[in-house]
């Protein structure tokens, strides 16, 4: 979406009704216009839906999304204060190859990277951006 279109959200999704219950687990998370990201995944783990459900319906409530996990948007996430081995960030830029799609990384794959390597998602992000990768399809459909 543009910028001129930023509030109409909803105009994404024509003819899609709000899940009632996702938008009432939603509602206690929103504030000011604004949910976190990892607030939006943890109503979907609790409701046993997909992300991008929940993205859906943030948009149908004409929320933002902010604090993306992998530090990409509205983010307050900050990258730990440690580095990786030698070994440990060959190993990363090994596993963000391999999971390229047309070039990019889909956030999942990211999120999947952090979790096999143990490691923040924020720091899968940096090793893209030193390797000039975009990281695409956020799970909640914030971006393509």
């Amino acid at each position: 979406m543009t910028h001129e279109d930023a509030g109409h959200y909803a105009a994404k999704h024509p003819g899609v009704e709000l899940d009632p219950e996702i938008g009432r687990q939603l509602k206690d998370k929103i504030h000011d216009g604004l949910v976190a990201c990892a607030d939006a995944h943890a109503v979907a783990t609790a409701l046993r839906v997909s992300p991008r459900r929940v993205g859906i319906a943030i948009d149908l409530l004409e929320a933002r999304i902010m604090d993306c996990q992998l530090g990409l948007f509205g983010s307050s996430v900050k990258p730990p204060a440690t580095s990786l081995s030698a070994d440990a960030q060959a190993a990363l830029r090994q596993a963000v190859m391999d999971a390229l799609v047309q070039g990019r990384l889909p956030c999942a794959a990211a999120w999947k990277i952090a979790g096999r390597l143990g490691i923040a998602k924020i720091v899968v992000r940096m090793e893209c951006d030193r390797l000039n990768i975009k990281v695409n399809h956020c799970q909640l459909g914030a971006f393509a």
